[in-house]
């Protein structure tokens, strides 16, 4: 009876470091699910990249805020078996840690999701990471942009300030350009000149055909200069 009861606790410790050693022989990484393979290890230096730069540091101070997130894993030399392995592992590990919101799968080695910051930030750390791009893949994201000041806009690395020059219609000029609107950095924009009016009535010249925010008429033709094709500047 007394040698059943010395035995126990040995026996428990026996047990227990058997099981961490098998973690370790695996190679599995505390970063990810148990279920993902040994080519989940941490990176032996630095980290991999994050872009935009100025996103990535803003989410710093922001563990609340969604954004869209474009998880770039390593392909090179990687079977489709085993890139199609990596990505479920991955999307498997961002359930866990409360993401939802995961596009189907489109790509061998990219992986696209909805995510806070503090739900994908250590994963810079893998080795199967080559990078995270952070911005406004879907509209729900940065449709917060229109309704910021100018200069919150300038602040905040989702948005994009843009820059129009005043048409002075009745004179057939252009003053200066000057900031005028607060739009998605997503937000799909061409190289065409366009032109645009306000909710005031202001005719404006745009060196893009960016869509601006509510209130504003796009493509006025009343905006537009008549036969010169261009106007001068307002002296």
């Amino acid at each position: 009876m007394i040698k059943s009861v010395v035995m126990q606790p040995q026996r428990t410790i026996l047990i227990t470091l058997v099981a961490a050693l098998a973690l370790l022989g695996c190679g599995r990484d505390s970063l990810v699910e148990q279920t993902c393979t040994d080519s989940w290890a941490r990176r032996t230096s630095g980290l991999a990249r994050c872009d935009p730069g100025k996103l990535c540091t803003q989410l710093e101070g922001q563990p609340e805020r969604e954004v869209s997130v474009v998880i770039n894993l390593l392909a090179d030399h990687l079977s489709e078996a085993h890139r199609l392995e990596n990505w479920n592992c991955m999307t498997s590990t961002l359930r866990v840690r409360g993401v939802t919101k995961i596009e189907p799968r489109t790509s061998s080695f990219d992986v696209f999701v909805t995510a806070k910051w503090p739900q994908v930030r250590d994963l810079l750390q893998l080795e199967l990471v080559n990078g995270i791009e952070l911005g406004c893949r879907t509209g729900d994201v940065c449709n917060h942009c229109d309704g910021l000041s100018l200069e919150a806009c300038a602040q905040d690395a989702l948005c994009v300030v843009v820059h129009g020059v005043p048409v002075n219609v009745d004179r057939m000029c252009v003053k200066p350009p000057t900031p005028v609107a607060c739009i998605s950095a997503g937000s799909a924009c061409t190289d065409a000149i366009s032109f645009a009016r306000d909710p005031q009535g202001q005719c404006w010249q745009f060196g893009s055909g960016c869509r601006l925010g509510e209130g504003w008429h796009a493509d006025a033709p009343e905006c537009r200069p008549e036969d010169t094709g261009q106007f001068e500047p307002c002296r």
